[in-house]
């Protein structure tokens, strides 16, 4: 399939008649380390363009995120809140699926993606509190797909949303969205097989120090490093891409 760079929900009018092809190991993401993956069949979340599966926000931390509002202009929803609607808008824009957002786990024969930790998940054997800061676990089981991060700290479950998208929903992020950067393949069926594996930065940190203050040389500068004078075309504008 080729990759095109979208913009809003174009896509969805050009998606092709296709099933997404999930490749377990593309070379441009980071390994990460595989177990034992459980047998079951495939867990469905759209097929022939038509929602299979729902996303349910069952830790109690994570369902309040859902309602989450700004208090004041230029607030931005947290991490979690973000990559939840990444989520749901990726699967719209590379199928025309609508995918149903939950507080409450589904009946067993009902299937969900289960974003963060709870009794369920720990029943599956994933436990949270053993999974290093910013590290996460993804693991399927009959009709339910498991992303739960780090309860020690970190984002680690956003950056299970992440990988998830990344590894099996064909998109990339090369700068913001609203900026055309994001990259998703069109498919009109997409369906997980059973797998088992978790990552975990070397750091215990995933960003960088300081975020988009890197570009002070040195942390007592005052003063963010300027681009040179020239280095932008004309009429170019600057991204945060650290926000």
């Amino acid at each position: 399939m080729k990759r095109l760079v979208v913009v809003t929900s174009l896509t969805a009018a050009m998606a092709l008649q296709v099933v997404a092809e999930v490749d377990l190991k593309p070379r441009d993401l980071t390994p990460v380390t595989w177990l034992k993956a459980p047998k079951h069949p495939p867990v469905e979340i759209v097929r022939d363009g038509v929602a299979k599966t729902v996303v349910c926000m069952a830790n109690p931390q994570a369902a309040a995120l859902w309602n989450w509002t700004p208090r004041r202009s230029g607030d931005r929803p947290p991490v979690l809140k973000q990559l939840a609607d990444q989520l749901v808008d990726t699967i719209k824009v590379a199928t025309g699926a609508d995918l149903s957002i939950v507080t409450n786990l589904p009946a067993a024969d009902q299937p969900a993606i289960v974003i963060g930790d709870c009794e369920e998940t720990r029943q599956a054997g994933i436990d949270a509190t053993q999974i290093p800061v910013e590290g996460f676990v993804i693991k399927t089981a009959p009709n339910r797909i498991y992303l739960v991060g780090s309860t020690r700290g970190g984002e680690g479950t956003a950056w299970a949303v992440a990988d998830f998208l990344e590894r099996f929903a064909g998109v990339r992020w090369y700068w913001p969205t609203p900026y055309g950067g994001r990259s998703i393949l069109p498919y009109t069926s997409l369906a997980i097989p059973p797998l088992h594996y978790h990552d975990q930065p070397v750091f215990s940190y995933r960003r960088m120090y300081q975020d988009w203050y890197w570009l002070q040389a040195r942390s007592c500068d005052e003063q963010i490093l300027q681009m040179p004078s020239g280095a932008g075309a004309e009429g170019s504008e600057t991204l945060w891409l650290g926000d």
